[in-house]
């Protein structure tokens, strides 16, 4: 396996939820992750969600400028999300939204 996308839709809010996106490092920057968030874009304008979420952490700096680069927008921050002590860590939880009415309209 070279990579995995592991969403689920939440019916309660009309959105997906994205938990792992994974990309093997020997077969990184090969378009791999772009294609993962393009198939999840398609998949939630076909079934008529109005957004993707997705949560990293602030240290993992390759992972927030891609989902910036894609399209991602901060949604919001946790510093208590992991622990108690995130900041002091300095691993912060950061929620990035991804609007599909966007998308779908383009």
């Amino acid at each position: 396996m070279v990579g995995l996308l592991d969403m689920e839709r939440e019916r309660w809010r009309d959105t997906a939820i994205i938990w792992n996106l994974l990309v093997d490092k020997e077969y990184r920057r090969r378009g791999l992750g772009r294609e993962f968030i393009c198939r999840a874009i398609a998949w939630g304008v076909n079934h008529n969600l109005r957004a993707l979420t997705l949560e990293t952490q602030t240290d993992n700096l390759p992972a927030c400028r891609f989902y910036q680069a894609m399209g991602f927008q901060l949604g919001g921050i946790d510093d208590h999300y992991y622990t108690n002590h995130d900041i002091a860590r300095r691993e912060v939880a950061i929620f990035w939204w991804y609007e599909l009415s966007e998308a779908a309209a383009s």
